[in-house]
């Protein structure tokens, strides 16, 4: 009969080999068909996907010979099935419940259920992964993977947008001291608490980095977010200490970006601190490289200062030329006409400044604060 079984496998008959070794099961006559029965049609039901099925039959055979050859691939295969559908926790209450302690140790227990509450992980299922790892971290408060599941679970929880709750996991990892996740654990922290204006709290983790990262790559995030925390709390003498690190980083491996961020901000920071000549020199700098945002904004503050000061045919000069470099940094360059506009009116050409803001108007994409702007200085000189 097992051998008939066998056969319909072979055949791809699996609703006849299913039939024969029901027979078996349920008129048990010998125990080792028994179970080679129990688990052919287990493994049947694995392969259709039928999982609900297949842990049915191999908790029968567990019941039956937990000890048996079968019964040891049984509780192997109980725990692929269990990873597969994201349901760790209830393989572990299956263990514990009926205390195979003699076939799974307190440790292989441990590794069991981290192994399945990463796979869940791995392949991006933050949600079922969130609950997994919690329950992991609670059965398992000091278990070998302790900081692997806290920094998975800060992980899905950063991935689902829950920045308060990754950032908590981020500090559990940093407080678990040495180990492989911790540079990126603050570093992760550090964005976090600086998004949320947490100054102080990102200060203190960049610092860390700056200072004991293992790659350039992570001392140059922590560079540049105390230039952002710095200039954020108009601490601009720090921030300009902190651009000039940067920069001579930069410049050392061949940063560009980077660079162009280090005098990007120590332009902002020297006119925080009213050096607006000193400053203007780095914003000549940066909007040497229109199609960057920071090149172009600085663009926009060369047009903008020659407006200030009254120098409205440099201003239409800058924007014609700012135009013409084809830049894709849209915002910018909109902003830039508007300037030019307003150059118009001072000039008395109201018909020249009410063609540009309406030529914004029809012509710019974004929804900000240029469309709004625009269209209140067109309904302002309509209605004069």
């Amino acid at each position: 009969m097992y051998e008939l079984g066998r056969t319909q496998v072979e055949n791809n008959e699996e609703g006849a080999a299913i039939t024969t070794f029901v027979k078996l099961i349920y008129n048990p006559t010998d125990s080792l068909y028994f179970t080679r029965a129990v688990s052919e049609v287990a493994l049947i039901n694995v392969n259709k996907q039928n999982y609900s099925q297949a842990i049915e039959y191999y908790e029968k055979l567990l019941d039956y010979a937990p000890n048996s050859a079968e019964g040891v691939a049984a509780l192997e295969a109980l725990e692929s099935i269990y990873s597969t559908i994201g349901k760790p926790d209830e393989f572990y209450e299956y263990i514990r419940q009926h205390k195979f302690t003699q076939v799974k140790s307190e440790e292989e227990q441990e590794v069991i259920f981290f192994n399945a509450t990463r796979e869940i992980y791995l392949v991006d299922n933050y949600e079922k992964a969130i609950p997994a790892l919690e329950s992991y971290l609670q059965r398992f408060p000091n278990g070998e993977n302790k900081v692997s599941a806290l920094y998975y679970t800060a992980e899905c929880y950063n991935k689902l947008g829950n920045y308060r709750k990754s950032a908590s996991y981020y500090a559990k990892v940093i407080d678990e001291g040495n180990s492989s996740y911790l540079e990126n654990a603050t570093i992760k922290f550090a964005d976090i608490s600086l998004a949320n204006e947490q100054y102080e709290d990102a200060l203190n983790a960049y610092e860390k980095i700056e200072f004991g990262a293992k790659t350039n790559s992570n001392k140059v995030a922590a560079l540049m977010g105390q230039i952002k925390a710095y200039f954020a709390q108009r601490d601009f003498e720090n921030s300009i200490s902190k651009c000039n690190d940067l920069y001579v980083n930069g410049l050392s491996n061949n940063l560009i970006k980077e660079k162009e961020f280090a005098l990007y901000y120590k332009a902002k920071s020297l006119i925080g601190q009213g050096y607006i000549d000193d400053a203007l020199s780095l914003i000549n700098k940066v909007a040497e490289n229109p199609n960057s945002e920071y090149g172009a904004e600085c663009n926009y503050l060369r047009i903008k200062n020659r407006f200030d000061e009254g120098q409205f045919k440099e201003v239409e000069d800058l924007v014609f030329e700012f135009s013409d470099t084809k830049t894709q940094q849209n915002y910018w360059l909109a902003k830039s006409f508007v300037i030019l506009g307003d150059s118009y009116l001072e000039r008395g050409n109201t018909k020249q400044a009410l063609a540009t803001f309406k030529s914004i108007r029809d012509n710019y994409k974004g929804n900000d604060d240029v469309k709004e702007g625009v269209e209140l200085k067109i309904n302002q000189i309509e209605n004069r």
